[in-house]
C-alpha cells in the first residue's frame, strides 16, 4: 500500500468558492489535500487549502459508478483523464469549465461524475513541493537508453501515464524494485497481479530523479506525451551530495 499524511484532524474549510465543502483534511507541508463536498448541478468553484495551485486532481463520486476523473497541469484544464481506464486524454469542458485551478480554488463544470446535484464526491488534490514531490510531462524517444526525468530527489513512489494514446497508469516503486532496473509493475485502472519483471516498464531510479529504460510505445514511444507523479523516498528541501 502508499499512504499520505492528511494531518490528524479535519482542517478548516476554504469558504472562498461558491460551492463549500463539507470537510477537509490538509497535508501543506507535503502538498496534499482532501476535500468531500456534495454537487449542486451548476458550474461551480471550491476551495481548497493548498495555498498554492494544485498540480493533480482526483475527484470520485461516492456510491455510484462514475469514473475516476483526474486533472493534470501538465494537459491543463481543458482535457481529462480518468484514473480508472487506459484512455488517452480527452477535451472535455464539463469537468473542470476550461478553467485552471488557482491558488484558492478550482473550477467545477456540471458533469454528474463530478458535481451532480445532491451527489457526494471526495477529492484529492496535489501540488509540488521540492524535495518531495514532482508532477510534470514528458517527451518519449523510444530507445531502450529512454528519457530523464529531473525530480530533484530519489523517488520512493512514480506514477508513469500516457496521453496521447491508450496506455496504463503505470507503477513503480522502490519498495517492491529496490534494484535497478525497476521493473515490478502494477497498473491503476485494472485489478490485475503484479507483473514482475516488465522490461517495458522498467526504469532506474536514480538519486534526483528517474530514466526509462523501457522501448514499448505505450512507456516510451517516440514522440508520444506522459506525464507522471513522483514521490521522494526521504523528502529533503536541499541536496547535500
Amino acid at each position: 500500500g502508499w499512504f499520505w499524511d492528511a494531518g490528524t484532524a479535519a482542517a478548516t474549510v476554504n469558504t472562498n468558492g461558491s460551492l463549500d465543502p463539507s470537510n477537509a483534511w490538509v497535508n501543506a507541508t507535503s502538498g496534499m489535500n482532501i476535500l468531500k463536498y456534495t454537487g449542486n448541478g451548476s458550474t461551480s468553484t471550491v476551495g481548497h487549502n493548498l495555498g498554492a495551485k494544485p498540480d493533480f486532481i482526483i475527484i470520485k463520486a461516492l456510491a455510484t459508478s462514475c469514473n475516476w476523473e483526474v486533472y493534470s497541469s501538465s494537459i491543463g484544464a481543458e482535457y481529462n483523464l480518468n484514473l480508472n481506464t487506459n484512455g488517452a486524454k480527452y477535451d472535455s469542458s464539463a469537468r473542470w469549465n476550461d478553467t485552471e485551478p488557482t491558488n484558492d480554488v478550482f473550477t467545477l463544470g456540471n458533469y454528474a461524475n463530478v458535481n451532480d446535484n445532491g451527489v457526494d464526491y471526495m477529492a484529492y488534490l496535489f501540488t509540488s513541493i521540492p524535495g518531495y514531490s514532482a508532477f510534470g510531462e514528458a517527451t518519449g524517444n523510444g530507445s531502450t537508453d529512454g528519457v530523464f526525468i529531473y525530480t530533484g530527489f530519489k523517488p520512493r513512489y512514480i506514477l508513469w501515464k500516457g496521453t496521447n494514446e491508450t496506455s496504463s497508469w503505470g507503477i513503480i516503486d522502490a519498495a517492491r524494485s529496490p534494484y535497478n532496473v525497476a521493473d515490478e509493475l502494477l497498473v491503476a485502472e485494472d485489478a490485475m497481479d503484479e507483473d514482475g519483471g516488465n522490461s517495458n516498464w522498467a526504469r532506474d531510479i536514480l538519486s534526483n530523479g528517474f530514466k526509462m529504460r523501457g522501448s514499448h510505445g505505450s512507456v516510451n514511444g517516440n514522440g508520444d506525451t506522459y506525464i507522471y507523479a513522483a514521490f521522494a523516498e526521504h523528502p529533503f528541501k536541499t541536496a547535500r551530495a
